[in-house]
């Protein structure tokens, strides 16, 4: 497949033909978007979708990166995507720091509040400045959540670099 996200040491995404799947790895191999790779592993329960653990990868080729699926919430939330690469306009509530530094945006597409994992930025002085109240586009991974029933019950994003997020529309207060 693909590679559609590697977050080295973290998190590793690809598609195919068939679809998006998470794979886990102990190998320490640096992986870009686009890099068309052979996993083997264990399948293993992982959410919605079943992940590949204690993989095997080997670079095989390059190509260009899938584009991601327009989506809403209501088609996130669907299944349909899980674990791919998808595109949401959604209005930003919040903006969290983790203790790893990583930063968290708190959406709202429709009326589902969502988050977006960014990943820790090699330069925190290049990270992205928003402003909460901004309507964005952003594209991401997405990574359904289940409840006890095994059900749908939430999702996030996972962005690849702050380049995933574009401005639509700042708030109109911040104009003046």
């Amino acid at each position: 497949g693909t590679v559609t996200l590697h977050w080295p040491g973290q998190a590793l995404y690809i598609r195919d033909e068939t679809g998006g799947i998470q794979i886990q790895t102990e190998q320490s191999v640096v992986l870009e978007v686009g890099d068309v790779i052979d996993a083997v592993g264990f399948p293993a329960p992982g959410g919605y979708t079943p992940i590949l653990k204690n993989a095997v990868i080997r670079t095989i080729d390059k190509a260009s990166p899938p584009p991601p699926f327009p989506a809403t919430s209501a088609m996130a939330l669907s299944g349909d995507h899980d674990k791919e690469l998808v595109r949401i306009e959604a209005l930003l509530l919040a903006r969290e720091e983790t203790h790893s530094g990583r930063e968290t945006l708190v959406l709202q597409n429709e009326k589902r509040v969502f988050r977006a994992f960014l990943p820790k930025p090699p330069d925190p002085l290049k990270a992205v400045s928003l402003v909460v109240g901004s309507r964005l586009q952003v594209t991401g991974i997405c990574a359904i959540d289940l409840n006890e029933d095994g059900k749908p019950s939430d999702f996030s994003l996972w962005l690849r670099s702050p380049k995933d997020i574009a401005i639509l529309q700042i708030p109109g207060w911040w104009k003046l």
